[in-house]
This record gives C-alpha cells, structure tokens and sequence, in this order.
C-alpha cells in the first residue's frame, strides 16, 4: 500500500497535467489566459478576410497576391487554360481580386493605351490581337503583381458585324466606317464583302442593297450572313430580314434593324415621295395612303410571310403583299386585311387572317 507522502505526490503531479494538457492540444487557457489559435483556425480567419478590390478587406493583413476576373468574353475566361475571346472590336470589363485592401490599381492591356488606375476598369480593344493583361496593386498590406500572357484574344470580326475601321474585319472591309456618315442604324458599320453570287460567301448570301447615289456607300451588292426566318441569331441591332439576292429570290440574311422595310410596310419618304430605297426588295409601289414596299411575282419568288396575289383588273398584273397574321397593313388607313375575292385572287388555300391589300378598280 502506497504512503500518505505518496498519494500525496501523485494527487500534485495529476494537477499539474491536467493544467497543462490544454496548452499542449491548444483548446484551452494557460499562462495569461490568451487563447491558442491552431492552424486550422487561422486559414479560416484568413478566408474570412478574404476581398475583391470593390470592398474594403482586412487593412491589417498581408497583400500576399492579387488576381483579376474578366467579363464580356464571347468565351473563356482569360485564364492561362482559357483566353478571353471575342470579335473585333471588343469591350471587357475587369475587376481585381485580393485577399486584403487595394488602395491603388495600375492596369497595363498590352495594346498600347495609357495604364489605367480604376478599380473595375472597362476597356475596349480596338483591333484584332492577343493581348497580355497585368495589374499591380498598393494596399495597407504591401503590394501585389499580377501578368496574364495572351489573356485576350481578339479575332477580326465577321460578315455583317458591326465596326469602325477596315482593320476590324475578317474581310478588310468596314462600310460606314468611322470617317462616312451613314443613316443611325449604321452608325457603327458593318463588314462587307463584295460578291456577284451566293457561292463567293462560303455559306452565306450575296444581297442586293441598291445603289450607290453617292450619298448611300453602305447601298451596294455584297455578302451577309444568312439566317433562319424569325430566328434572334443576328446580335445587337441586326435582325433576320427577307432581303433581295443576286439570284431574283430572296433570302434571309443579317442586317440593321428599322434601315429597310419589308414587304407591306410603308415606303413614302420625308417629302412624300415614293422611294424604292426605303423598301428592302427595291420596290415602292403607289398602293395605301403612304405606299407599300412590294415586289413583283413575275421577276421573284415572294418571301416568308407574304404572298403573290393577282388582281383581276387594272394594275400591277401581280406582286407580293403580306399576309396580315404578320403586319396588320402597317396602319395605313388605306390599306386592309382582305381574303382572295372578286378583285385579286392567289393560289393555294388562304388564311383566315386575309391579305393587306388596298380595292383594286
């Protein structure tokens, strides 16, 4: 059996371990009772304080890195694995990333502009390129680099698209470029290719826009990209338009919305003139209070959405007009929805909905 002075030392020695054991796990409190944050913790903190250059982070912690994200990309990211890429020209915008605050960005996009100091900079890359993207950044907790090699790429930009200079298309050609006056709806431009048939454009249409009068340079004959009827494929201030081919029949092809109207829409100009440059078949025929854009059955095939009708007497001997579950006769007091009667007849069954057309004499 052990001795009092035994017991005595076991029970001392038992405290002492159960006072320290907290310190050595770093779970409790010793010495000047301050709390052992473990590593684990400490990556938690440090996530914590994590910001982007948009909000204040932790003034306190390190710069340790920065990082940039961009957006606008037709695809990619602009990461090492995955270039920001786009048409020509091209706008992205860019937001810095840190783990603490950022009180100064330089931003450097590799295409010979001045650094920019914004925080959230939005630039535009004019030509087609690649481009290396870096950022350094001054904060509280140092300062931080960071340089991404061919970030963005920027291809030279498709038929039909919009541009500002020769340089900004595929095909070295921008119509209505930034040194011509054109109508608003081209006030950007559009890459052009000049053509004599649908086979010199790979795939698209080669569209007849008229004639150039000296005053109208975007009215020529040249390729657009085709499209599907009612289709949204054509990108910002394009749309699918029945248009008139080199061919005699129309196609669906991308170009400036509310520049040309299609069949049945008015085509009286600001002097109340009829003008066949307004109509996208070339053809403004004295029918309506305000004139109708038209074309003739005996040259073309009409377009989706309208139809060849043939009036029984007088003139014209037939020409397309649109069906009225499309356009209602585009307001035009003079013109209504009418079914195949007495006065114009077509082939083929008709719709319900029934034919803008004026009465025929």
């Amino acid at each position: 059996m052990a001795s009092r002075d035994t017991l005595a030392l076991l029970r001392s020695q038992l405290a002492i371990a159960c006072w320290a054991l907290p310190c050595l796990i770093g779970v409790g409190a010793c010495g000047n009772d301050r709390p052992i944050t473990s590593g684990a913790d400490a990556a938690i903190r440090d996530a914590q304080n994590f910001s982007d250059a948009g909000i204040d982070g932790d003034a306190s912690a390190p710069l340790g890195w920065v990082d940039f994200a961009i957006s606008g990309c037709s695809s990619g990211d602009g990461s090492e694995a995955s270039p920001c890429l786009g048409q020509s020209p091209l706008t992205l915008q860019f937001t810095a990333l840190a783990p603490a605050q950022i009180d100064s960005h330089v931003w450097s996009f590799g295409d010979g502009s001045m650094p920019d100091p914004s925080r959230g900079p939005i630039h535009r890359f004019a030509s087609p390129g690649s481009y290396d993207i870096s950022l350094n950044v001054d904060g509280p907790g140092g300062s931080a680099g960071r340089t991404r090699l061919a970030a963005v790429v920027v291809i030279p930009a498709a038929l039909g698209s919009e541009c500002s200079t020769d340089a900004h298309c595929a095909s070295a050609n921008c119509v209505c470029d930034s040194d011509t006056s054109c109508p608003p709806p081209l006030d950007q431009g559009f890459c052009a290719l000049d053509c004599e048939s649908h086979e010199e454009c790979g795939g698209n249409l080669c569209i007849n826009l008229g004639e150039d009068d000296g005053d109208a340079p975007w009215r020529r004959t040249t390729c657009l990209p085709s499209c599907a009827p009612n289709a949204d494929e054509c990108g910002a201030n394009s749309s699918c338009q029945a248009l008139n081919g080199v061919d005699g029949t129309f196609g669906h092809a991308c170009f400036a919305t509310g520049l040309l109207a299609a069949i049945g829409e008015s085509c009286r100009d600001a002097d109340n003139v009829l003008n066949d440059d307004l109509c996208a078949s070339g053809l403004c025929m004295d029918l309506g209070l305000r004139g109708m854009c038209s074309a003739s059955c005996e040259t073309t095939e009409c377009p989706e959405d309208s139809v060849c009708i043939t009036p029984t007497s007088g003139t014209p001997s037939a020409l397309c007009v649109a069906t009225c579950d499309v356009a209602a006769c585009d307001g035009d007091p003079q013109l209504r929805c009418r079914a195949p009667g007495d006065d114009f007849s077509i082939v083929g069954d008709a719709i319900v909905e029934g034919y803008c057309t004026p009465s025929f004499p």
